[in-house]
């Protein structure tokens, strides 16, 4: 109601104004102009407008091209996933390079033959296929890796553990039907950011069952460890 009002004011004051500078005389005839008829829409009184139903729309498929994680990416993602080591340190997968004890996926190491750019301009663009060698080297890494997960586990506390995290460990008792379901949707959601339930993890189940057993469960886990590092979903994005 203000705006109304407002505009009513300065209307008013305009006119006053006005008048203050014109002395008032008679006003000139303003002829009048006849009135036309729209030529556009006329609503006839009790005239209903239609409605009009509009389809679904239809969305169209994400137009984004799956693309293969670079070696500086699966270099940076591992310390993430496994975790630290019996020492305190971030595992990596490593390789014994000219007697020394370096990161696999350094240009000098095994970075090159995965398709890793470097930092001098011999390789500029990196190389994303999924060559058998990548397979390869991808298999060694995953082995690498989930031994150090179980032996850095050992050493830790249930909730300070990455890889049995709700599970029993060594001599601590087997673990029963809903804690093997619970680790299972546990490291499916760590390594792979999907959250789950219980029948989306039937496939890593069947695996467990398959290799552990009651007086090793452990190389159940590592094989699970090994299968999630291997799932293809886990190097594309």
């Amino acid at each position: 109601m203000m705006r109304p009002l407002r505009w009513a004011a300065v209307a008013a004051l305009l006119v006053g104004c006005a008048e203050a500078i014109e002395p008032p005389g008679p006003s000139p005839q303003t002829p009048e102009v006849p009135k036309q008829e729209d030529p556009g829409f006329k609503q006839e009184p009790g005239d209903e407008v239609p409605e009009f139903e509009h389809p679904n729309p239809v969305v169209p498929p994400d137009p984004r091209l799956l693309g293969r994680l670079t070696v500086q990416q699966l270099q940076r993602s591992i310390p993430v996933i496994a975790g630290t080591d019996l020492a305190g340190d971030p595992i990596e997968w490593t390789a014994i390079i000219n007697g020394r004890e370096v990161n696999a996926f350094a240009f000098g190491a095994y970075g090159k033959a995965l398709g890793r750019t470097d930092n001098f301009g011999e390789i500029t663009e990196p190389n994303l296929a999924v060559s058998p060698l990548y397979v390869k080297f991808a298999d060694d890494m995953a082995r690498q890796v989930c031994e150090k997960m179980a032996a850095a586990d050992a050493d830790k506390a249930p909730g300070d553990r990455n890889l049995f995290k709700f599970v029993p460990y060594g001599d601590e008792g087997t673990a029963n039907t809903d804690q093997i379901h619970q680790n299972l949707k546990y490291l499916k959601l760590r390594f792979l950011g999907d959250k789950t339930d219980d029948a989306g993890v039937a496939d890593l189940k069947e695996l467990y069952t398959g290799i552990a057993t009651a007086s090793d469960e452990v190389a159940g886990w590592k094989a699970v460890c090994v299968a999630l590092f291997l799932t293809p979903s886990f190097h594309v994005y």
